[in-house]
Order: structure tokens, then C-alpha cells, then sequence
């Protein structure tokens, strides 16, 4: 799969928002335990609300794929999303 460009021709990346939480405390927990597991984990705060990502990946078909086998084990659905740095 080759990955798509943006409007400038740089390659678009893409993540998955995996969870949102008020406490960030609680995001912390969640991206160390991802850590632990090998995932690339970040989180981005917006207001009051801490959002762990998982990602990025220059091929979409990739974060498609760590959405479903996030999902199975620790039940969270996650957004597959355009990476904005």
C-alpha cells in the first residue's frame, strides 16, 4: 500500500485515538500499560480532556489493523484519524 499524499505531496500519516479522559492521571496509566505492551502510545490534551493515541503509521491499512487488535484486548474502539504533528 502506498501512502497517500497530502496537498503539499508530503506523505499523510495516520493514528488511532484510542481514548479520551478527564483525569490524565488516567491516560497516563492507560499509554504506560500500552508501553509496556510495545505500542508507540502519545498522549495530546485538549481543555480539560487527556487523549491517548496510538500511532502513527504512514499506511492507514496499519493503524486499521492495531484498531482491531486493540479493541479485542483492552475493549476500547478506537478513531482512526489523520496524524497532525
Amino acid at each position: 500500500e502506498s501512502p497517500v499524499l497530502d496537498q503539499q505531496g508530503v506523505p499523510a500519516g495516520w493514528t488511532l485515538q484510542l481514548a479520551s479522559f478527564k483525569e490524565r492521571g488516567n491516560a497516563e496509566a492507560l499509554q504506560l500499560n500500552l508501553h509496556k505492551r510495545g505500542y508507540q502510545a502519545y498522549i495530546r490534551d485538549k481543555g480539560d480532556i487527556s487523549k491517548v493515541f496510538v500511532g502513527p503509521d504512514l499506511q492507514k491499512s496499519v493503524v486499521d489493523s492495531l484498531k482491531d487488535e486493540l479493541k479485542k484486548e483492552f475493549k476500547l474502539d478506537g478513531l482512526v484519524l489523520r496524524f497532525r504533528p
